[in-house]
């Protein structure tokens, strides 16, 4: 599914495809494909949380098959993290550790990729171009490989020049913990925490430079 153009066209296209959806639920209830089909166009309303959380409950209602429903659990738990602080820490593969907390006062960006992922490694590779122009004293880039062998997530952030991003590899890929505890099942998923430390985007994959630059604008609140 995709929704492509300008503004208002873009509206009318993704509105289109739930209505269509909708339809195709209404219609045939007992079909699997209908809450699957629900749960995919939910995926174009990641600006729109609320609308977001009832597309996707009406999705949970007719899932027929486990994977479907793992797929709604895990949608429905990052909608519930928008907005919060959430404890994100983990080991890094440079040998320390990183907290979201640690980084109180400067926006972080956390990207879930894998090197045997291609979207998500040409995604890193344009973001990383990006990065490069942003005050390193206000924004903090980590990350989350879920390759299965160490080395192949060196091998990739060397070769894309990126080996400086705090990123975990615990070699579980989709059973990480963190992977399962934040809902993650799609690559790349780009988290965008603002100074306070609460995560403000669902998944920034492609909006991030207009999210990174108003949150940078922010002032953060003092105080905890």
């Amino acid at each position: 599914i995709a929704a492509a153009g300008r503004p208002g066209e873009t509206d009318n296209a993704r509105n289109t495809i739930l209505e269509s959806a909708r339809n195709f639920a209404g219609n045939y209830p007992e079909d699997r494909r209908s809450a699957r089909l629900l749960a995919e166009a939910a995926t174009l309303l990641d600006d729109q949380p609320s609308r977001k959380r009832k597309v996707l409950e009406q999705a949970e209602l007719l899932a027929r098959d486990e994977g479907t429903r793992r797929r709604i659990k895990d949608d429905l738990k990052r909608v519930e993290l928008l907005g919060k602080e959430t404890d994100i820490s983990f080991s890094t593969i440079q040998c320390s550790d990183f907290s979201i907390a640690s980084q109180r006062g400067r926006v972080v960006v956390l990207v879930f990729w894998a090197g045997w992922s291609p979207p998500s490694v040409a995604w890193l590779s344009d973001f990383g171009k990006f990065a490069r122009t942003l005050p390193a004293e206000s924004v903090t880039i980590a990350s989350v490989s879920l390759d299965k062998q160490e080395s192949n997530c060196r091998k990739t952030l060397e070769a894309l020049g990126l080996s400086d991003w705090p990123t975990a590899c615990s070699g579980a890929g989709w059973d990480d913990p963190l992977v399962r505890k934040l809902g993650i099942n799609a690559m790349p998923t780009v988290f965008i925490f603002d100074k306070e430390g609460k995560l403000r985007t669902l998944n920034a994959r492609r909006d991030y430079e207009a999210v990174i630059r108003t949150l940078l604008a922010e002032k953060a609140t003092t105080g905890s």
